[in-house]
């Protein structure tokens, strides 16, 4: 017991502490660091006193002798004190620490030079720049339609139905070539072509808009990431759009496809830890969803299930430019041009609720079509505020210190969930209010919509708190956070 205390950095003892060293007298050493520790510990002349005559120390004298720092009636619960400081804040400072005195015995320039570099690690981690959002851009099709409109050109006439599209929570919604669709049959083929050539023409609206926000040209683009869950082509989007585009041939890509609403905050930290691992450099977010490419209806035998995504959805794209900044090119944060840092992204995969959130093959239509349960706005409001307070808890931050939310515009009834979950008034969650009444669920862009709202409010202090918070189909969840 003796020699495993020698282990430990520190010790604490009760006023009854005896300790010593016996294995001598049994024609053995103490050679489990008995004699290492102990002699480095309070000097060669008391080590062989304890170690050859077999001198017991009581408490106090332990105390004298630096073997044990402290004495305590409770012992434990001093140690457990310890540990717990030990375990809060500024960790790497401290394990650091400990790796520098451990290694410097002896002193010396090799001791010196181990404290300069450990210092330089602390310094490096704790100043590190965060990637922030310099730019955005958003664009949808020219054909804005009233609900009412819609729920006319897809033929339907069940009042319940209609009662849907008459919610006042969204109004009007962009869908590109819906009206000329009724008019002739649609293929699966013909759909993945009407995906590309919106998916195009947005892009080139949103992603120049981006750039001129941010103050980058085209050119200046190193890396772009698209993320699409209306539409599967091989070669991706991100091919398609960069040709379209004229970015440079050399650009590094990466296409995210499938994961619905949520994937606009996936796709933001895919650029985000790109742009904080190349400095200076510019990274390009693209979330493009055209969902009319996968409207379903079939007027001789309605659906319930049908009718609520055919009223839910409308095409929408939204770009960002991300940048981190260095020390010789520095980006500022003002009132009328925030640009916030992101901080942190949390992400959850709800367990068991694959099928209450889903874009698959019917093959009855010969078509793809989304599937929503009407326990999804439920399952989301009670996982969000375990995943809110896991985002702020790494920062020591509270709900209170947040002064922006922007929530994925996923439905009245999600953001109702989210507003109730996370005690939040409608105030808070405006933008994402606003942003579903006029365009409805955009999917993976809808939250750089409603961010985009927030920009134009032009309330962003230097300094405030926001959170993203965006879900989908998995179940999934993902939230960020930012600070301008």
């Amino acid at each position: 017991g003796f020699e495993w205390a020698l282990a430990c950095d520190v010790r604490i003892a009760g006023p009854g502490a005896r300790f010593w060293l016996p294995e001598t007298n049994l024609g053995l050493i103490p050679a489990a660091g008995g004699c290492t520790r102990l002699t480095e510990l309070i000097g060669t002349a008391r080590a062989k006193q304890v170690i050859l005559f077999h001198e017991k120390l009581d408490a106090q004298r332990a105390l004298d002798w630096g073997v044990v720092q402290k004495l305590s009636e409770e012992p434990m619960a001093e140690a457990t004190k310890l540990a717990e400081k030990l375990s809060g804040d500024h960790f790497l400072a401290r394990q650091l620490a400990k790796q520098v005195i451990d290694s410097s015995r002896g002193g010396g320039e090799d001791s010196l030079r181990s404290e300069r570099v450990a210092e330089a690690v602390l310094y490096s981690v704790k100043y590190k720049p965060h990637a922030v959002i310099c730019g955005v851009g958003t664009a949808a099709p020219n054909e804005k339609y009233t609900q009412r409109k819609v729920a006319d050109l897809l033929r339907v006439t069940d009042p319940r139905m209609r009662s849907i599209y008459t919610a006042a929570h969204i109004e009007t919604r962009c869908l590109a070539e819906i009206e000329l669709e009724q008019s002739r049959p649609l293929t699966q083929g013909g759909l993945l072509k009407k995906h590309l050539k919106w998916a195009k023409t947005m892009a080139a609206e949103a992603v120049p808009m981006a750039c001129a926000n941010a103050g980058v040209s085209l050119d200046a683009v190193e890396f772009f990431v698209v993320c699409t869950t209306t539409g599967f082509l091989a070669p991706g989007l991100s091919a398609h759009c960069a040709q379209h585009l004229g970015l440079s041939p050399y650009i590094q890509r990466v296409d995210i496809v499938g994961m619905g609403c949520h994937a606009g905050l996936n796709t933001m930290r895919t650029a985000a830890h790109w742009a904080e691992a190349n400095p200076g450099c510019v990274a390009l977010m693209l979330c493009i969803e055209v969902v009319s490419a996968a409207y379903m209806w079939d007027s001789s035998s309605p659906d319930m299930a049908m009718a609520l995504t055919n009223s839910l959805f409308g095409d929408g794209c939204a770009a960002a430019v991300l940048i981190c900044p260095t020390q010789h090119m520095p980006i500022d944060s003002q009132v009328a041009r925030p640009k916030p840092a992101l901080y942190s992204f949390e992400a959850m995969l709800v367990p068991d609720t694959l099928d209450s959130l889903c874009y698959e093959w019917l093959d009855d239509y010969h078509k793809f079509s989304f599937t929503i349960s009407p326990l999804v706005p439920y399952l989301m409001g009670l996982k969000i505020p375990i995943m809110v307070t896991r985002l702020l808890d790494k920062h020591h931050l509270k709900k209170e210190d947040i002064s922006h939310w922007v929530v994925h515009s996923g439905g009245k009834k999600v953001l109702d969930c989210v507003m109730y979950s996370l005690g939040l008034s409608q105030h808070a969650i405006r933008h994402s209010l606003s942003s579903l009444k006029a365009m409805g669920n955009m999917s993976s862009s809808s939250f750089l919509w409603a961010y985009d709202s927030l920009l134009k409010e032009e309330c962003i202090a230097p300094g405030d708190f926001g959170v993203f918070i965006t879900m989908g189909p998995g179940a999934g969840i993902e939230c960020a956070l930012w600070r301008a």
